[in-house]
């Protein structure tokens, strides 16, 4: 799972993703209000680390996989060091 920086989308990996897609399954999304993503609700829009760890804990069971690394960037890395306290069974690094 890759997770760009604050205020960054998708292509910031599209470098790395084709040397990881030979090894292993790469996913990466816009997070909330990044990108092609949408907000829900109204403004002002203010998502904790937490409630993006929980979005993102659900692609990964809605995409049925069981075991995952993270990697992230700026501020989306504390998510990943926030996600894997939370999930420490399910995310190998």
């Amino acid at each position: 799972m890759l997770l760009h920086k604050l205020g960054g989308w998708i292509p910031e990996w599209r470098w790395i993703m084709p040397l990881l897609a030979k090894n292993m399954r790469v996913v990466a999304v816009d997070l909330a209000g990044h990108g092609a993503s949408i907000m829900d609700g109204e403004p002002p829009y203010i998502v904790t680390q937490e409630e993006i760890a929980a979005q993102l804990m659900s692609l990964i069971d809605t995409l049925g996989i069981e075991q995952f690394t993270v990697a992230g960037s700026s501020l989306r890395s504390c998510i990943g060091t926030n996600w894997r306290s939370i999930n420490q069974r399910r995310s190998d690094r």
